[in-house]
């Protein structure tokens, strides 16, 4: 093999592995990401979450078809700790107002806090 052959087999292999350092960090984020359709683990209703819009919507609701496309939380942003964290305003229905919530995930699931850390809400990826 000549000594270019080498020299070139060699750049290919160190790019290739950049490259595959590069990307590795975005599969992770992205599995750990909220964003996406996730399932009320208690109502046949699907809420999306756009994190480019910071905002979480009602995707489905069989027993409600109407509040299709309702916003459920709005202002999500990323906490800066833990990794699987982000803070956001949800809907209070009978206040008729926004309130501070925190949105946690821990693994296929994602749960919603009030100001005082009761989960209001459940939410699992589809089985």
């Amino acid at each position: 093999m000549s000594h270019r052959k080498i020299s070139y087999t060699m750049r290919l292999s160190v790019v290739f592995i950049v490259a595959a350092i590069s990307i590795q960090p975005l599969f992770a984020h992205a599995a750990s990401s909220i964003a996406g359709i996730w399932q009320h683990a208690h109502k046949p209703a699907l809420i999306e979450f756009d994190l480019d819009t910071g905002v979480g919507c009602v995707k489905a609701h069989r027993s409600h078809p109407k509040n299709q496309g309702q916003t459920v939380i709005r202002k999500i942003t990323k906490a800066t700790k833990p990794d699987n964290l982000w803070l956001g305003e949800m809907y209070h229905a009978e206040r008729g107002i926004f309130v501070p919530v925190s949105i946690k995930k821990e693994k296929r699931r994602v749960f919603v806090y009030d100001a005082h850390g009761n989960q209001i809400l459940a939410l699992k990826r589809g089985d």
